[in-house]
């Protein structure tokens, strides 16, 4: 398969995880192969999530920042959120994915490798194999206008999504709301700024499939809004 992003590694991983031992011999995997897909699918299944919690501290962290300096004084500040602290499964190496295409390199040539194998082990590029949606994210921009409140937002790596809804909130708040939906790859949309100067929004994208929640919600960005 092509290895675009880390979801569809975790997944390639995965199979291995389960099936690699079944056709170590027709591949000529090693003991050593087994270890080594295991741990790495343990450390990026870990990172991925790692990554998601200190995004989510973060991101309260910088509402707290932005209250404090300006916000409404009738507000009360929230708690400072706790951190993870990073404890990953094994010791994490680098170039995971140019680990996993050597290995797969190795056993395409293994003595009893074969179509049917090649799926079992994630290799053959199978697209409607069904994705991990734990680990799943949109990739996005968000680009303001000149005026108007409007943003434009593009949406990437949308899977088998077959809509999306564009997700806002204050800079200093942690309430999301919908602030509208699509089904295409750009929209633009107008943001609720009621004062006749610039504002900040946090933007995120929530994926859907059938009108229900795919994969998770994407990364945030910081818009500035023109009235």
């Amino acid at each position: 398969m092509y290895i675009k992003g880390i979801s569809d590694l975790i997944e390639m991983l995965k199979l291995q995880a389960a099936n690699l031992p079944t056709y170590q011999a027709a591949v000529g995997a090693t003991v050593s192969d087994i270890s080594d897909v295991n741990e790495d699918l343990a450390n990026l299944q870990y990172i991925v999530q790692y990554a998601a919690a200190v995004d989510a501290a973060k991101q309260a962290v910088i509402a707290m920042k932005t209250a404090m300096f300006e916000g409404n004084e009738t507000n009360t500040i929230s708690a400072f959120p706790v951190f993870p602290i990073a404890a990953p499964p094994t010791p994490p190496l680098a170039n995971y994915r140019g680990r996993a295409q050597a290995r797969n390199r190795r056993f395409k040539i293994g003595p009893g490798y074969v179509p049917e194998i090649a799926v079992a082990l994630g290799i053959d590029g199978n697209s409607n194999r069904p994705r991990n949606l734990a680990v799943f994210l949109p990739e996005i921009s968000v680009e303001a206008n000149s005026s108007g409140n409007s943003i434009v937002v593009t949406v990437k790596n949308r899977g088998q999504a077959d809509m999306w809804d564009i997700l806002f909130a204050t800079r200093d708040s942690n309430v999301w709301q919908v602030l509208k939906s699509a089904t295409g790859k750009s929209i633009e949309a107008i943001l609720p700024n009621d004062s006749p100067q610039p504002a900040q929004f946090r933007i995120r994208v929530q994926l859907k499939k059938k009108n229900e929640k795919y994969g998770q919600a994407s990364a945030i960005s910081l818009v500035t809004v023109n009235p």
